[in-house]
């Protein structure tokens, strides 16, 4: 999933060398003894607000749940969309990546038929808030509407789900049985294909205009596009979410009390719901800030109980301490790199050839960045699947952060000159010979790539700076262009030939979280026709092979084709990685309990288990 995640920034706090360090040793410790229970707090208390932090310049802003890329981002798929229309299969327990039943719709799916055949029970008891029960027609509603709005979707893979359903049966109104075009590995279906799915209010959404009548028109190809073109410009006017009648019908734990201009959300117990695990609040406040400046001014003023400080205030932590708040590192499932535009007609040409990109990846210098930009409160990033939390799905190389292509400027400009480039360190490095530099690239033509990356972070334009520095070294002239959040995610797309994709590369906080379903398998963000690739890469034939072998092979050799899958990216470098730093490092009033563990997986929260003790709370 590509999404701009829960993870935070703000200015450099000036203080000196040893009391960060020592506030980073407080930071450690409290990564050792973070808690759930409410002795710190006192005696659990019934009801109350809590707040909670928003990214800085990236409020919710997009609540249907089937979403196109532009609003593909965690802000809407885990502070919005699931506290309303909880998904079928609820991801991350504890500090794992496995399904949490507390949280999901759904028994456990069951395969047959050599694994070409999966049938979903819905668990029982499950009501909308119109009083309607919540039924297998609202999965088919869900799925009928992705199937013609396919490439509106924002985690779409051509040839991954809904292309590898043959066909769906529903013989009762709790039963979904799907029919596959091939064996596939189970755990990576469940972890990919189901993980998607939401089901949707049919007997209040299947309609075409807002006083048209509620029908059968998801049935048909060009009814749930009609459909959908209708929901979804129902989601982009955010200023009727809480008074449309459509997002009144809910089966979620929340809702949606309040939704200002300026991105400020309230939320209130669904006195309808029927989930086991119920709102122990009375309110919650998802509060905006257009900086983490501002957010750190309201943790040190006491009027946020749950919100998040950079690693470069960490000087502040003893003092938040003293106020009673407590410091959660939250790890998330994802991996970090700059995407690559091979789209692009001035820079795509020489990014397609491999050893340009590890020439470019030989000028980042990742332990660096880790140790004087994160004060290592981040880690390396050496290739495509996640290595926080461990799990068997990083291969061993990747376990022990082995990198292919470490820092290493003298080796990259020797490439680069052996390759026909003039290098002119400190100036510009142009192709002297079109025959070694590689197809498409032109006598004369200059390494010089524009890249974008999010504003409102001080320590990721610190990190672009540095790699600014590093590739002019060598000659290549990296052009910085700062966007907003969401202004990044309105121009990231696919980017095919002759599209208007301009940019060359994009750091976009972090990269990609496996989301909605963890299961790493590289289809989502490397697969052809997946976010930016299109199959305009040299290696994408290949990749895409090894990406099929993943999710069609037998339980027995899932795993040893996933490792082959990992190393081959490792080996081509399709994109520069960059370091992986905690989704945010949480800072909690010791009186909001029930926060603890943070669900690794899409940044998904739940704060129907959350609760105040004695002496907190802001409402």
């Amino acid at each position: 999933m590509v999404t701009s995640p829960r993870r935070s920034r703000s200015r450099r706090s000036g203080r000196c060398a040893s009391i960060l360090l020592a506030a980073l040793a407080i930071i450690a410790t409290a990564c050792s003894s973070a808690t759930t229970s409410s002795s710190h707090g006192g005696r659990p208390i019934k009801g109350g607000t809590a707040t909670f932090a928003e990214i800085p310049g990236g409020p919710p802003d997009y609540i249907f749940p089937l979403y196109s890329l532009a609003y593909y981002d965690s802000s809407n798929t885990a502070l919005l969309q699931p506290l309303l229309f909880p998904p079928l299969y609820w991801f991350g327990k504890g500090t794992t990546l496995d399904i949490n039943s507390a949280f999901s719709l759904a028994n456990s799916p069951v395969f047959s038929d050599n694994d070409k055949t999966v049938t979903i029970t819905l668990r029982h008891g499950y009501t909308w808030s119109n009083g309607q029960p919540v039924t297998s027609r609202d999965v088919e509603f869900w799925i009928n509407l992705l199937k013609a709005n396919k490439t509106d979707y924002g985690p779409y893979v051509p040839g991954a789900f809904p292309d590898n359903v043959t066909s769906v049966d529903y013989p009762n109104s709790s039963t979904i049985i799907m029919h596959l075009n091939a064996s596939y590995n189970p755990q990576w279906f469940t972890y990919t294909a189901l993980a998607e799915i939401t089901p949707l209010p049919q007997q209040a959404w299947d309609k075409t205009s807002a006083s048209g009548s509620v029908g059968n028109y998801d049935m048909t190809t060009a009814g749930a596009q009609k459909v959908y073109k209708f929901l979804d410009s129902q989601s982009k006017d955010t200023a009727t979410y809480s008074s449309n009648p459509l997002w009144q019908v809910i089966d979620g734990p929340w809702r949606l009390q309040q939704y200002t201009s300026t991105g400020q959300l309230t939320f209130v117990p669904n006195p309808k719901y029927t989930g086991t695990v119920k709102p122990r609040l009375s309110k919650l406040v998802e509060l905006p800030y257009t900086s983490s400046v501002a957010e750190n001014n309201s943790l040190l003023d006491g009027s946020l109980d749950y919100g998040y400080i950079s690693v470069a205030d960490a000087g502040e932590i003893p003092r938040l301490q003293q106020q009673g708040y407590r410091i959660s590192p939250w790890p998330l499932w994802g991996v970090n790199y700059l995407y690559v535009n091979y789209t692009n007609p001035t820079s795509g040409p020489f990014m397609k050839q491999q050893y340009v990109r590890i020439a470019m990846q030989e000028l980042i210098n990742q332990p660096e960045y880790v140790r004087t930009i994160y004060h290592n409160l981040a880690y390396p990033t050496y290739g495509p699947v996640p290595t926080r939390p461990v799990t068997s799905f990083a291969s061993p190389s990747e376990q022990t952060q082995t990198n292919l292509y470490p820092y290493d400027p003298a080796k990259a400009i020797a490439s680069l000159r052996s390759h026909g480039w003039n290098v002119v360190p400190n100036g510009t490095t142009t192709c002297a010979d079109p025959a070694k530099c590689g197809p498409g690239i032109a006598k004369g033509a200059s390494l010089t790539i524009t890249e974008v990356y999010p504003t409102g972070f001080p320590e990721i334009l610190e990190m672009m700076e540095a790699m600014q520095s590093s590739m002019t070294a060598a000659g290549i002239k990296m052009n910085l262009t700062g966007l907003t959040n969401n202004g990044i995610g309105a121009i990231l797309g696919t980017c095919k030939p002759g599209s208007p994709c301009k940019w060359g590369l994009i750091d976009y906080e972090v990269a990609y979280y496996f989301a909605p379903g963890p299961y790493p398998d590289g289809g989502a963000p490397f697969g052809t026709g997946a976010a930016f690739y299109e199959g305009t890469a040299p290696f994408s034939a290949q990749l895409d092979r090894l990406i099929a072998n993943v999710r069609t092979a037998p339980a027995s050799q899932a795993t040893a084709a996933l490792y082959a899958y990992e190393h081959y990216v490792q080996v081509i470098n399709p994109n520069l990685w960059i370091p992986m730093t905690y989704g945010q490092i949480s800072v909690i009033k010791d009186t909001l309990q029930g926060t603890e563990p943070q669900n690794p997986v899409a940044a998904n929260m739940t704060p129907q288990t959350w609760y105040l003790t004695s002496g907190g709370g802001n409402g």
